[in-house]
């Protein structure tokens, strides 16, 4: 005996979320490299999301499969990226662009921090070089990122004495 089976259209995930086309061919010139995209709303406005990934193109795929972002997505407009050197390069730049342009929906990394990093001198000694002195999305030789001197300093300290 073969059961009828009830549907509820409001549980039909096909039909609460469709993917935006003008979102997809956006998505179609992004490079598979790393750096950071941000999703922009209406003209003048800020920012909707600011995000990062080793793989720009991969991330904003996944963004447009994910029913629980459709409400982001009908708000966008527009999407653009800014490619880095590198994964902590697209972390460096995301944090900063978060700082600077406060996007309606990035919560955590607002408070401004004033980000550190390690570096190797000429000699061969590390010194801690901040944000606010260096483009850590593009300065080579950069070790960690530290939200305060000292965690860069204990991070050392770990580095030639494990235990």
């Amino acid at each position: 005996m073969q059961l009828h089976r009830r549907r509820h259209p409001e549980f039909d995930e096909a039909r609460l979320y469709e993917y935006p086309s003008h979102l997809r061919e956006a998505i179609e010139g992004m490079p598979c490299a790393p750096g950071v995209y941000i999703f922009h709303g209406a003209e003048g406005d800020l920012p909707l999301y600011i995000g990062k990934s080793v793989n720009l193109r991969s991330r904003l795929l996944a963004h447009l499969r994910n029913p629980d972002e459709a409400r982001l997505l009908r708000q966008t407009l527009r999407i653009s990226h800014v490619r880095t050197a590198g994964e902590i390069g697209a972390l460096l730049l995301e944090a900063r662009l978060i700082k600077q342009q406060h996007p309606l929906l990035n919560q955590k990394l607002r408070r401004n921090r004033q980000l550190c990093s390690l570096r190797v001198q000429e000699g061969g000694l590390p010194e801690v070089v901040y944000s606010k002195d260096l483009n850590f999305a593009t300065a080579p030789d950069l070790y960690g990122l530290y939200a305060s001197r000292h965690a860069a300093l204990e991070s050392r300290k770990r580095a030639v004495n494990p235990y």
